[in-house]
């Protein structure tokens, strides 16, 4: 998340039922009052959380209906305010750049490679703003620190409260431009082995 923050302004934010102060958060909006409220709280401006969280948001009647449900989440969020600029984990060539325009999809999406000897993985970010376009093009190559967007809004997010998504992935599976950020049950284990914990990428040093 940049120089401009420490560790001491991350707190760990649990959506999940768990919780037991959670809530109704079956829509958006009551989950973006929840999560500014807890960050008025904590006296903290950034609220992350969410690796393999499972989340009752995604049985809204917002989300198209589907069997199995998917609502295990895939990715770390990190909630903070619009327009705040987010960093380049590691050196990294962009894949892809999207603008994934559904009603709760990721928004402006970019998509990282990087490569270790002759690995490739990828990093997917999400919810970004459209200043995006005028940062990156897709073949562009990016290194450690540069900022490579900023958080969008609610009207250019795919209507979340402003937050990033940061998921690491080993294998797009022939996704370009997306890649599923939560899953079912039943897909649990693919997906554990397929996108690991990305809070490595988040928190600082």
């Amino acid at each position: 998340m940049g120089p401009s923050f420490s560790l001491d302004d991350f707190f760990l934010l649990d959506l999940s039922p768990r919780n037991k102060s959670l809530p109704d958060v079956s829509f958006p909006r009551a989950m973006t009052k929840y999560i500014n409220q807890m960050r008025r709280e904590k006296v903290k401006p950034l609220a992350y959380g969410g690796y393999f969280e499972k989340r009752n948001i995604y049985q809204s009647p917002l989300f198209k209906s589907s069997l199995p449900i998917r609502d295990i989440h895939l990715a770390i969020d990190v909630w903070t305010d619009a327009h705040t600029s987010i960093y380049a984990p590691i050196d990294g060539t962009v894949f892809s750049l999207t603008y994934n325009n559904g009603i709760l999809d990721y928004g402006y999406t970019l998509i990282l490679e990087h490569r270790i000897y002759d690995e490739s993985f990828y990093t997917l970010y999400g919810h970004l703003g459209a200043s995006i376009k005028d940062l990156l093009r897709v073949g562009m190559n990016v290194k450690s620190g540069q900022i490579i967007g900023q958080l969008g809004e609610e009207s250019e997010n795919g209507g979340w409260s402003p937050h990033l998504h940061c998921q690491v992935i080993l294998n797009l599976e022939g996704n370009i431009g997306d890649f599923p950020g939560v899953c079912s049950e039943g897909k649990r284990s693919h997906y554990k082995d397929n996108c690991p914990d990305p809070t490595f990428f988040i928190l600082p040093k």
